[in-house]
C-alpha cells in the first residue's frame, strides 16, 4: 500500500514537471515525507529525477542546446554539495519557508517581465549566479527548475528548446544529487521497490505531460509558470 501511494505521488509530481518544465521535487518532497522518512524521500526523488531527465532529454534531444546549459550547470555542480551541507546543519522548516518566500517573489518577477517585456540576457555573470543558486536549491530539496527558468526562458528560440534545456539540466543535477544522497542512505528492498514503482509512474506521467506541453505556446506557458510558482511557494511556507 505504501509503495502504491508513493508511486501515485510521483506520477502526479512528474506530470507537473513534464507539462510545465519544473515542479516535480517540490510536490514529491511535500507529500512523500507524510508517509515515509525524509531521507528515503530524498533518495526516491533523486532517482526519479534521473528517470524523468533521461526520458525527457531523449524525447527532446533534437531541441537540446548544449552550449546554453554548460555554463549554469557547471556552477550548479560546484554548489550542490553546499546545499546538502546547509540542509544538514540548519532547521529544515526555516529553509523551506525561505525558499517558499523566494518562489512567491519569483512569480512576481515573471509577471513584471512578461507585462513589460523585460528579458534576462544570457551571459557569464547571469549564468554563474543562476547556476550557483540552483546548485544550492538542488542540494537542499532536489529543486532544479525554478531558478534555471530565469536563465533559459528568454534565451530559447521556442518552448521546446526551453523544455529540452530544462530537462537536460534536470538530468545532470539529478545524477549528482543521487550520488550525494547515496552516501547517507543505504538501499534496501523497500527503497528499490519504491524507486521502480515511482519511475514507472514518472515515465507514464512524462508521456502524458509532454503531449500537454507541446500544445502550449510560449506566452501561455509563461503565464502558467506565473500561476504555479506562488502555489509552490505557499506549499513550502505552510508545510
Amino acid at each position: 500500500m505504501t509503495i502504491g501511494i508513493v508511486a501515485v505521488i510521483n506520477f502526479f509530481s512528474a506530470f507537473v514537471q513534464a507539462s510545465s518544465g519544473f515542479g516535480y521535487a517540490i510536490f514529491a518532497m511535500f507529500f512523500m515525507p507524510m508517509i515515509i522518512p525524509f531521507q528515503q524521500c530524498s533518495v526516491i526523488s533523486a532517482a526519479t529525477i534521473v528517470v524523468i531527465g533521461i526520458q525527457m532529454t531523449i524525447s527532446l534531444r533534437k531541441h537540446l542546446n548544449i552550449k546554453k546549459i554548460i555554463l549554469p550547470m557547471t556552477f550548479c555542480l560546484m554548489t550542490t554539495w553546499l546545499g546538502v551541507y546547509i540542509i544538514n546543519v540548519t532547521d529544515v522548516n526555516t529553509m523551506k519557508i525561505v525558499m517558499g518566500i523566494f518562489l512567491v517573489f519569483l512569480s512576481l518577477y515573471f509577471y513584471i517581465t512578461t507585462k513589460y517585456e523585460i528579458k534576462l540576457k544570457s551571459g557569464l555573470i547571469q549564468g554563474t549566479i543562476i547556476g550557483l543558486l540552483t546548485g544550492i536549491t538542488t542540494g537542499m530539496f532536489n529543486i532544479v527548475g525554478p531558478l534555471l527558468m530565469l536563465y533559459y526562458y528568454d534565451n530559447s528560440k521556442d518552448s521546446l528548446e526551453f523544455k529540452a534545456n530544462i530537462e537536460g539540466s534536470f538530468l545532470i543535477a539529478g545524477l549528482y544529487s543521487l550520488c550525494l544522497n547515496l552516501f547517507y542512505v543505504k538501499l534496501d528492498i523497500f527503497l528499490i521497490k519504491a524507486i521502480f514503482a515511482s519511475a514507472a509512474g514518472a515515465i507514464l506521467a512524462g508521456i502524458i505531460g509532454l503531449k500537454v506541453f507541446k500544445k502550449i505556446d510560449k506566452i501561455k506557458l509563461k503565464y502558467i509558470i506565473i500561476g504555479i510558482l506562488p502555489l509552490m511557494g505557499l506549499i513550502l511556507i505552510v508545510k
